[in-house]
Protein backbone atom coordinates (compact mmCIF):
# COMPACT_ATOMS: atom_id res chain seq x y z
CA UNK A 1 0.00 0.00 0.00
CA UNK A 2 1.27 3.60 -0.79
CA UNK A 3 1.50 6.25 1.84
CA UNK A 4 -0.77 9.09 1.60
CA UNK A 5 2.85 10.89 0.52
CA UNK A 6 2.94 9.09 -2.19
CA UNK A 7 -0.55 8.69 -3.82
CA UNK A 8 -0.18 13.12 -3.39
CA UNK A 9 3.19 12.99 -4.82
CA UNK A 10 1.73 10.67 -8.28
CA UNK A 11 -1.24 12.53 -8.32
CA UNK A 12 0.96 15.80 -8.45
CA UNK A 13 3.00 14.32 -11.16
CA UNK A 14 0.38 12.99 -13.77
CA UNK A 15 -1.40 16.77 -12.48
CA UNK A 16 1.91 18.61 -13.51
CA UNK A 17 1.86 16.93 -17.17
CA UNK A 18 3.34 13.84 -16.36
CA UNK A 19 2.37 9.91 -18.43
CA UNK A 20 1.82 7.99 -14.93
CA UNK A 21 1.18 3.99 -15.91
CA UNK A 22 -1.37 2.60 -13.47
CA UNK A 23 -1.56 -1.72 -13.42
CA UNK A 24 -3.17 -4.01 -11.25
CA UNK A 25 -3.22 -7.66 -10.99
CA UNK A 26 -5.58 -10.45 -9.81
CA UNK A 27 -2.09 -12.79 -9.36
CA UNK A 28 1.47 -12.57 -8.35
CA UNK A 29 3.28 -13.67 -11.46
CA UNK A 30 6.52 -15.44 -12.28
CA UNK A 31 9.13 -15.51 -15.03
CA UNK A 32 7.02 -13.21 -17.32
CA UNK A 33 3.37 -14.29 -17.12
CA UNK A 34 3.24 -17.53 -14.52
CA UNK A 35 0.55 -16.88 -12.37
CA UNK A 36 1.04 -17.72 -8.40
CA UNK A 37 -0.85 -16.85 -5.77
CA UNK A 38 -3.76 -14.50 -5.24
CA UNK A 39 -3.01 -10.51 -4.60
CA UNK A 40 -4.19 -9.90 -1.57
CA UNK A 41 -3.31 -6.75 -2.13
CA UNK A 42 -5.08 -5.85 -5.10
CA UNK A 43 -7.56 -3.45 -3.83
CA UNK A 44 -4.64 -0.86 -2.07
CA UNK A 45 -4.29 0.26 -6.03
CA UNK A 46 -7.78 2.22 -5.94
CA UNK A 47 -6.15 4.89 -3.57
CA UNK A 48 -4.66 6.10 -6.15
CA UNK A 49 -6.97 5.04 -9.22
CA UNK A 50 -9.92 6.58 -7.55
CA UNK A 51 -7.92 10.18 -7.30
CA UNK A 52 -8.50 9.80 -11.49
CA UNK A 53 -12.03 8.27 -11.66
CA UNK A 54 -11.05 4.95 -12.06
CA UNK A 55 -11.79 1.71 -9.75
CA UNK A 56 -10.21 -1.76 -9.98
CA UNK A 57 -12.94 -4.10 -9.25
CA UNK A 58 -13.24 -7.47 -7.42
CA UNK A 59 -13.58 -10.52 -10.18
CA UNK A 60 -11.71 -11.58 -13.01
CA UNK A 61 -11.53 -11.28 -16.69
CA UNK A 62 -10.77 -14.39 -18.12
CA UNK A 63 -9.47 -13.85 -21.45
CA UNK A 64 -5.62 -13.93 -22.93
CA UNK A 65 -6.13 -11.25 -24.80
CA UNK A 66 -7.64 -7.85 -25.18
CA UNK A 67 -8.59 -6.41 -28.79
CA UNK A 68 -7.65 -2.50 -29.85
CA UNK A 69 -10.84 -0.77 -30.08
CA UNK A 70 -9.87 2.86 -30.59
CA UNK A 71 -6.84 4.34 -32.63
CA UNK A 72 -4.40 6.37 -30.69
CA UNK A 73 -0.93 6.65 -30.80
CA UNK A 74 -0.36 4.34 -27.87
CA UNK A 75 -1.71 1.44 -29.82
CA UNK A 76 -0.08 2.34 -33.36
CA UNK A 77 0.44 -0.81 -35.10
CA UNK A 78 -1.35 -3.21 -32.31
CA UNK A 79 -3.88 -5.40 -32.72
CA UNK A 80 -4.27 -6.78 -29.87
CA UNK A 81 -2.87 -6.75 -26.08
CA UNK A 82 -1.86 -10.36 -24.24
CA UNK A 83 -3.31 -10.39 -20.99
CA UNK A 84 -2.84 -13.18 -18.42
CA UNK A 85 -5.85 -15.52 -18.50
CA UNK A 86 -7.63 -14.88 -15.00
CA UNK A 87 -4.80 -12.27 -14.16
CA UNK A 88 -6.44 -9.03 -15.27
CA UNK A 89 -8.73 -7.00 -13.42
CA UNK A 90 -12.00 -5.47 -14.10
CA UNK A 91 -12.03 -1.58 -14.66
CA UNK A 92 -15.14 0.48 -13.51
CA UNK A 93 -15.04 4.07 -14.77
CA UNK A 94 -16.65 7.28 -13.79
CA UNK A 95 -18.52 8.49 -16.44
CA UNK A 96 -17.73 9.92 -19.03
CA UNK A 97 -13.95 8.87 -18.34
CA UNK A 98 -11.69 7.67 -20.08
CA UNK A 99 -10.42 6.96 -23.77
CA UNK A 100 -10.64 2.79 -23.87
CA UNK A 101 -8.29 1.61 -25.99
CA UNK A 102 -8.83 -2.09 -25.37
CA UNK A 103 -11.32 -4.68 -24.37
CA UNK A 104 -11.37 -8.15 -23.67
CA UNK A 105 -15.45 -8.50 -24.31
CA UNK A 106 -16.98 -5.80 -22.76
CA UNK A 107 -14.21 -5.08 -20.33
CA UNK A 108 -11.71 -2.02 -20.42
CA UNK A 109 -8.21 -3.12 -20.15
CA UNK A 110 -6.64 -0.09 -21.36
CA UNK A 111 -8.05 2.89 -20.60
CA UNK A 112 -6.03 6.33 -21.50
CA UNK A 113 -7.46 9.66 -18.84
CA UNK A 114 -6.56 13.11 -19.26
CA UNK A 115 -5.79 14.53 -16.07
CA UNK A 116 -5.06 18.15 -14.54
CA UNK A 117 -4.28 21.77 -16.91
CA UNK A 118 -1.36 20.81 -17.71
CA UNK A 119 -1.89 17.78 -20.16
CA UNK A 120 -1.34 15.26 -18.16
CA UNK A 121 -2.42 11.66 -18.56
CA UNK A 122 -2.89 8.00 -16.44
CA UNK A 123 -2.68 5.08 -18.35
CA UNK A 124 -4.47 2.04 -16.93
CA UNK A 125 -4.11 -1.18 -17.10
CA UNK A 126 -5.71 -4.20 -16.06
CA UNK A 127 -3.29 -6.41 -15.86
CA UNK A 128 0.66 -5.92 -15.26
CA UNK A 129 0.86 -9.15 -17.47
CA UNK A 130 0.51 -6.44 -20.48
CA UNK A 131 3.91 -4.95 -19.58
CA UNK A 132 5.94 -8.53 -19.15
CA UNK A 133 6.94 -11.59 -21.43
CA UNK A 134 7.59 -15.19 -21.26
CA UNK A 135 10.72 -17.21 -22.40
CA UNK A 136 9.96 -16.13 -26.11
CA UNK A 137 9.35 -13.30 -27.61
CA UNK A 138 6.91 -11.10 -26.14
CA UNK A 139 3.33 -10.66 -27.99
CA UNK A 140 2.72 -6.98 -26.75
CA UNK A 141 6.64 -6.03 -27.94
CA UNK A 142 4.48 -4.01 -30.55
CA UNK A 143 2.81 -2.00 -27.49
CA UNK A 144 5.73 -1.64 -25.40
CA UNK A 145 7.19 0.07 -28.62
CA UNK A 146 4.44 2.33 -29.19
CA UNK A 147 4.29 3.54 -25.40
CA UNK A 148 7.90 4.12 -25.69
CA UNK A 149 7.66 6.33 -28.59
CA UNK A 150 4.44 7.81 -27.31
CA UNK A 151 6.46 8.98 -23.51
CA UNK A 152 9.28 10.21 -25.66
CA UNK A 153 7.28 12.56 -27.57
CA UNK A 154 5.04 13.97 -24.82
Amino acid sequence: AWTSEEIDALEAYAGGGGLLILTNSRHRLKYGNRILDPNEDWAAANALAERFGATYQDGEIEATQALIVEEHPLVEDVDALEIGEGNAMPIHLAEGEGLVLARAGKEPVAVLLDYGPDGGQVLILADVGVLTAGWSEPLNLPFWRSLARYARSR
